[in-house]
């Protein structure tokens, strides 16, 4: 588990973390299955905790020194939660408990920007489902979408996985409403163009 510092001073606010000392040596090798109850099993201890904490006056929206809330926290570190077993969870306790979905920290980023720059494919639908704007822009004028191409861009040549869950994001996007206004729009398929990423201009077309 790491700690996420600067939530509130008088509690430790958790989010489970497998590249921490808790995996290393214990699961290598080890089969999906028994991986996946690891996930589950540290998603229900950190949803247990922090359900306590919150019960004891734990302020869901407080702000570390980079403007971030928990709930934004739990986005970027969602790229180690393959399952995002984890980061629903919490998203889910921390919406129930009055997280504003739409919260911008310093830089202007919210949680589905975060959630799309750790390619979380399950986080980012369900804070859409949720209600997640998808015309704010954070203060280098990027939408969720054009962070979402960014983002895909940066990693394109990493790995194809990152291509098919750059694809899904886009498409959970634009089916919420992304890519209607004319600048942001025009933006994308440039990008796109350049990449080369039929799938994804069909999709903007």
């Amino acid at each position: 588990l790491t700690q996420l510092m600067g939530i509130d001073p008088s509690v430790e606010v958790i989010f489970f973390d497998p590249t921490g000392a808790d995996l290393k040596g214990k699961y290598v090798g080890e089969t999906e299955k028994k991986i996946t109850k690891y996930f589950t099993c540290a998603s229900q201890a950190a949803c247990a905790k922090m359900e306590l904490l919150l019960k004891n006056g734990a302020k869901v929206d407080k702000v570390n020194d980079e403007g971030m809330t928990a709930l934004m926290l739990v986005g970027i570190y969602s790229g180690k939660d393959p399952k995002a077993k984890t980061s629903v969870d919490l998203t889910t306790l921390y919406i129930k408990n009055g997280a504003d979905i739409n919260h911008k920290d310093n830089s202007g980023m919210t949680p589905l920007m975060s959630a799309i720059l750790s390619f979380n494919v399950q986080l980012t639908q369900f804070l859409l489902d949720k209600g997640a704007d998808v015309a704010v822009k954070n203060k280098r004028g990027e939408t969720p979408l054009l962070c979402a191409i960014q983002q895909i861009s940066l990693l394109f040549s990493a790995n194809e996985s990152y291509k098919e869950s750059g694809f899904k994001i886009v498409k959970a996007l634009v089916e919420k409403g992304a890519g209607k206004s004319g600048d942001e729009k025009r933006e994308a398929l440039i990008k796109v163009r350049i990449l080369k990423l039929k799938r994804i201009e069909a999709l903007l077309n």
